[in-house]
């Protein structure tokens, strides 16, 4: 049963409130961080990348990058567009988009709740990306995106956020740049923070969806600069059943010395069938069931094999690929770090598989998305899902709420 409690955000002022967050996507090159900034000085990437306004010595040292960081960080509260809220407050943050819409609670929790195992997670971590988070996480001063967690929502859970929300006026809404609509309702009053607290503090089981890294960065901070015991961290609570999940695929740079038939005949003889469907892009209808472009056709693989359905980490769609066609045929045994293999998200769509097929890949395998009962069966399992096996969309945006340290 976790421990709910407020806190006192930093938050973008009114007149700024569109254009600070950072969308998912707007951080993932130095060339797109630069367009970003370049078009709008005041997105928080201009402070969480400080080091690109240093000379590249001064970019290199630490200690400066930090001091540039709090200098900027500093200097949006003195112009004005970062603003922090007077009372402790939990915070309703609705997203929506043409018609999913899933309503969050976010509040601090106790770091013991991730150290001692109550907060489940399905994916392993990177030491790269872990050093990276922290290092945004002790040069801001704190986290500026909640990490996503879901857990099996009561009538009483859904009905709190989404009847408290529908009663008031949100205290800031503004659609983003990936047309993602966003509202915020910020709670100060005693008795509905106590009321909050009470219901979502019934939760047996926290399953973290996205996040992973920003979490372990702020673990380790915890063990090596504080007591554990007392440092909270800032997350976002959606009901499982709100939550929408898409594909993650997967393209191919190259088959080796396969020819398109032999390739197409090593697949069978995984135990798939195969079937040439044209030119046009098809969706997956199931976990044993892929499409693959190659050569502008697509194909339909359906593997009839054995699956373990006890396993509920064999069972997904993406393990079964990996197995079989990737590392049997191609020999792809390190998803993770083989430069052979592109991940490409599912909000892109299938037109990024057919794109990729004609670039510079020679095959794009499109995988049915996996279900949110399937991610907590393998966290519940203490798994951890193949890299790469989901993208949880629409996303909460960085700068929007800010936990300090």
């Amino acid at each position: 049963m976790p421990n709910i409690h407020p806190f006192r955000a930093v938050h973008p002022s009114a007149a700024y409130v569109s254009r600070v967050p950072i969308c998912h996507g707007d951080a993932a090159t130095p060339e797109r961080i630069r367009e970003v900034v370049q078009g709008n000085p005041v997105n928080f990437l201009t402070i969480t990348n400080a080091e690109s306004t240093l000379s590249p010595e001064d970019a290199a040292d630490d200690a400066k990058v930090r001091s540039k960081t709090k200098e900027l960080y500093d200097s949006y509260f003195q112009s004005g567009i970062l603003t922090r809220d007077e009372r402790e407050c939990l915070y309703i943050w609705r997203i929506s988009r043409e018609d999913h819409v899933q309503t969050g609670l976010v509040a601090c929790l106790d770091m013991a709740e991730y150290l001692e195992g109550r907060i489940l997670k399905h994916e392993l971590t990177r030491t790269e990306k872990r050093a990276h988070q922290r290092k945004l996480l002790e040069n801001v001063g704190g986290s500026f995106e909640p990490v996503q967690l879901v857990f099996d929502a009561s009538e009483e859970e859904h009905s709190l956020l989404a009847d408290r929300a529908d009663a008031h006026e949100p205290t800031c809404e503004f659609t983003d740049a990936n047309g993602t609509f966003h509202q915020v309702w910020a709670i100060d009053d005693p008795e509905e923070i106590r009321s909050l607290q009470a219901a979502f503090g019934k939760t047996d089981v926290l399953y973290i969806c996205d996040g992973h890294h920003r979490i372990a960065a702020a673990a380790e901070h915890a063990l090596e600069e504080k007591e554990p015991g007392k440092v909270r961290f800032m997350a976002i609570l959606f009901p499982a059943a709100e939550m929408r999940i898409l594909d993650y695929d997967r393209a191919v740079k190259t088959i080796g010395d396969l020819t398109e038939e032999a390739f197409l005949k090593a697949i069978e003889e995984q135990g798939f069938t195969v079937e040439a469907l044209g030119t046009e892009p098809v969706a997956p209808r199931c976990q044993t069931e892929y499409t693959m472009v190659m050569g502008g056709t697509w194909y339909r693989l359906t593997y009839t094999g054995a699956v373990d359905t006890a396993d509920p980490v064999a069972s997904l769609g993406v393990s079964i690929l990996q197995d079989r066609v990737l590392r049997n045929i191609l020999g792809i045994d390190d998803p993770q770090n083989d430069e052979r293999l592109v991940f490409i998200s599912g909000n892109k769509g299938l037109t990024a598989l057919q794109e990729a097929s004609e670039t510079d890949c020679k095959a794009a395998f499109a995988i049915a998305p996996v279900d949110i009962r399937s991610i907590m069966a393998v966290a519940d399992a203490g798994l951890t899902m193949p890299p790469k096996s989901t993208y949880f969309d629409p996303k909460p945006l960085g700068g929007l709420l800010i936990h300090e340290l």
